[in-house]
């Protein structure tokens, strides 16, 4: 594994320091090839965690994690699971800070992915996050990162899991919606950017779960979203979006139930 550690690095500093384009695109190719490894888990774990690693070296780590757990999770042996996830989300509490936000999204969606792989091996993952950032509104962005990624993932087919893990996983996400709403209703946005992670993250799980129209009517969201359409700002777009999809949801809702 070290002698993997020291190429991989060679290989990085060749892509971002060499000024000879051949020899870039021979790091970046050995750099693609390598991903798809075995020893790629534990090298990519390894830049994470150092402390000295530039930031483009950790984020192509972030993203090799992140393509191991959606091809290649058939690697790991189950016992292997629970220290993964673990070691994922002590990266993902790293690199909170703005100029790391690439690397951080990375590791939102390979834990959401991760979620869906792991199945019934280990606990249910919206309670799991919760009870890791649920209590300190500091790690509401963390939280609401990954919560999007959730219903996300579920529907990305690119995603090489079985259909019995993707259904499994469809159906844990429906069973705590009502929670995941409840957090989006109590969050206190100190700023736009904040309300946009809250509305992304809602506008993901309708998407998914397919909310009932009298929930979809109650709910506080929805007079907020035509008031941001309305006065048109930054908020304007997702909120659209969030509007098109309630009132597809909303149809679909009213003729399946009215269908004899």
């Amino acid at each position: 594994m070290e002698q993997a550690m020291q190429q991989a690095v060679q290989a990085l500093q060749a892509l971002y320091s060499s000024p000879d384009p051949a020899v870039k695109k021979q790091a970046d190719d050995w750099l693609t090839k390598f991903q798809q490894t075995p020893e790629a888990w534990q090298v990519a774990d390894k830049i994470l965690s150092s402390g000295d690693s530039p930031v483009q070296y950790r984020f192509f780590a972030a993203q090799t994690l992140r393509t191991k757990v959606q091809f290649d999770f058939y690697e790991l042996p189950e016992g292997s699971y629970g220290s993964l996830r673990d070691s994922l989300l002590n990266h993902i509490d790293r690199f909170r800070a703005p100029e790391c936000q690439p690397i951080h999204t990375a590791l939102a969606v390979a834990l959401a992915d991760l979620a869906i792989q792991m199945d019934n091996a280990g606990p249910d993952p919206v309670d799991l996050l919760f009870k890791r950032y649920g209590q300190n509104p500091e790690s509401y962005p963390t939280l609401l990162e990954i919560l999007k990624m959730l219903p996300e993932e579920n529907m990305n087919y690119k995603l090489m899991t079985d259909t019995h893990k993707r259904k499994n996983s469809r159906e844990r996400l429906a069973q705590t919606t009502p929670q995941v709403v409840a957090f989006l209703l109590a969050i206190q946005c100190p700023s736009a950017q904040a309300k946009r992670k809250v509305l992304e993250c809602f506008l993901s799980w309708i998407k998914l779960t397919n909310l009932p129209a009298p929930a979809i009517a109650q709910n506080p969201l929805i007079p907020e979203c035509l008031a941001f359409v309305r006065e048109g700002g930054e908020l304007s777009e997702t909120a659209t979006d969030i509007i098109i999809e309630v009132s597809r949801a909303s149809w679909a809702w009213i003729r399946a139930s009215t269908t004899p």
